[in-house]
């Protein structure tokens, strides 16, 4: 271990780990890559406090890449909704979840309400559904106390 990897904080391994995971399980297939700017949202959400309620729900509009729906789950979230127009970004960030340990379905936009209130998971996942952002609200009831949107470059 380096000096400096002694001195970081445990959220600043979030983003760390979370790299080091992908660069160990590397996908055969070609993914969107976690860009300049999904790195500084990530640097955001690595400081936020961890949620209050155990059954909190966070809402990745845009989800791409899947990087800050995996720090929301890390990061103490029960449950992250991870919602794309693009369903290869579904299918991908899907397969980079499950690749990363982390309970990740890609979810029918018809079922995507039945999931949200499915209280049986015991641990932290990610609900990944090809939904446009315009849909959502018409789709599912769920309050979200947090929504994180990193808009396209």
């Amino acid at each position: 271990m380096t000096e400096a990897e002694a001195r970081r904080s445990p959220q600043e391994d979030l983003i760390e780990d979370v790299k080091r995971g992908l660069v160990q399980s590397p996908s055969v297939r070609l993914e969107f890559p976690i860009t300049s700017m999904s790195m500084e949202l990530a640097n955001v959400i690595k400081l936020l406090a961890p949620p209050q309620d155990n059954h909190s729900i966070a809402l990745d509009v845009g989800t791409g890449c899947g990087i800050h729906s995996f720090l929301l789950v890390r990061r103490g979230f029960k449950a992250v909704l991870a919602i794309d127009r693009n369903e290869s970004a579904i299918e991908l960030a899907c397969e980079r979840g499950n690749r990363l340990h982390i309970d990740s379905k890609s979810i029918d936009r018809g079922k995507v309400a039945e999931a949200l209130l499915e209280n049986s998971a015991t641990e932290p996942r990610i609900l990944l559904s090809a939904i446009p952002l315009q849909d959502l609200a018409e789709l599912v009831e769920t309050k979200f106390p947090l929504i994180v949107f990193n808009p396209p470059s």
